[in-house]
């Protein structure tokens, strides 16, 4: 998808683009075998992510919607920030939620998932961590230095849960912050 919008920022004959699901590409194309490809490299990633025998770890460090969000919820470890804004929009834009989004909404407390698929509600990083979309809240200024010690550990340890976890907590922020009022934003 990246190298589809830089392809198209530089084609002057295109004013702008249009991302809506992958429609603009039908459109533009003319032909459904763009959009049955791409979702069939979307699913086949998500599946190989899924069955990862190796831990995942994801720096949610921005916007996590959609495609994006299906990616990251298979992870081991999903690590969000201050800046992080998680959605599944595309009951805004008249769609149902996909890329997996069944698998992990369906396992929030309550009746969470479906208020978040059918409202495309946007939740910050504490609200993630708090209902299980994700594992651990950090700062975004303490991401690199995560990072360098994630790098740092011996081959030994790297496939450790256990080591892991211990590194991201020496760096995960408030067990005790309050949750932001979603309303407040």
């Amino acid at each position: 998808m990246v190298n589809l919008v830089e392809t198209f920022r530089f084609l002057r004959r295109y004013k702008c683009v249009v991302l809506k699901l992958i429609s603009f590409c039908l459109i533009w194309q003319g032909h459904w075998s763009f959009g049955a490809n791409f979702f069939r490299k979307q699913y086949t990633l998500n599946y190989l992510l899924g069955t990862y025998k190796k831990p995942l770890i994801v720096l949610l460090d921005g916007i996590v919607m959609g495609g994006g969000a299906g990616l990251s919820m298979n992870a081991t470890f999903r690590i969000v920030t201050e800046n992080t804004i998680f959605a599944m929009p595309e009951a805004s834009i008249g769609s149902v939620p996909d890329v997996g989004s069944s698998n992990f909404l369906s396992r929030l407390p309550g009746h969470f998932g479906e208020y978040v698929a059918l409202t495309g509600v946007r939740l910050n990083g504490i609200e993630m961590v708090k209902c299980g979309l994700a594992t651990h809240f950090i700062l975004s200024k303490n991401l690199s230095s995560l990072e360098n010690a994630l790098s740092m550990m011996t081959s030994s340890n790297a496939g450790s849960l256990t080591k892991i976890s211990e590194i991201i907590k020496n760096f995960e922020h408030g067990k005790n912050n309050k949750l932001e009022k979603t309303n407040s934003r």
